[in-house]
């Protein structure tokens, strides 16, 4: 009776961590990841916007976890030879870059050869998804660009 209640528990609780692992609507699941990728290109405030409106983020690409996850589902949603807005701004301090979303700073950045460059006039960060290293770049956070969400799993 005890194996019973014991194997009855562990098939619940497989349950529900399959459930808190789901994504919300509208978002695709990639590795531990819940993300959506813009239909057109935007101005990085509109972005933005589309993010929180949809209960997300802009995505922010700070781990090699990430990143991969990232290049996998851009690659898959055929993003490719096309500049892609993230969450992470140096508008504030320039030169000191800060994830969108909690405003932490972070410098574990590969920036492309040359970058970042710009000064006050590019401040949003973005990847070149054809450079094959990824490599960052700072951009006109005017300029309009795809971009992706990063939502949290529910």
């Amino acid at each position: 009776m005890k194996t019973l209640a014991v194997i009855s528990l562990c098939i619940f609780v497989t349950c529900l961590q399959q459930i808190e692992a789901a994504c919300p609507t509208g978002s695709s699941a990639q590795g531990s990841y819940c993300f959506i990728a813009s239909k057109s290109e935007q101005k990085y405030t509109s972005a933005w916007i589309f993010c929180k409106a949809a209960g997300c983020n802009l995505a922010v690409p700070d781990t090699t976890d990430k990143r991969t996850q990232l290049k996998s589902f851009m690659s898959s949603n055929s993003i490719v030879d096309s500049n892609v807005f993230f969450g992470s701004v140096d508008a504030i301090v320039e030169g000191t870059w800060v994830k969108s979303p909690t405003g932490e700073t972070w410098s574990d950045i590969n920036w492309a050869t040359s970058e970042p460059s710009g000064g006050s006039n590019q401040n949003c960060l973005s990847v070149k998804s054809s450079t094959g290293t990824w490599e960052f770049e700072a951009k006109s956070c005017g300029s309009s660009y795809k971009f992706i969400c990063e939502c949290d799993a529910v």
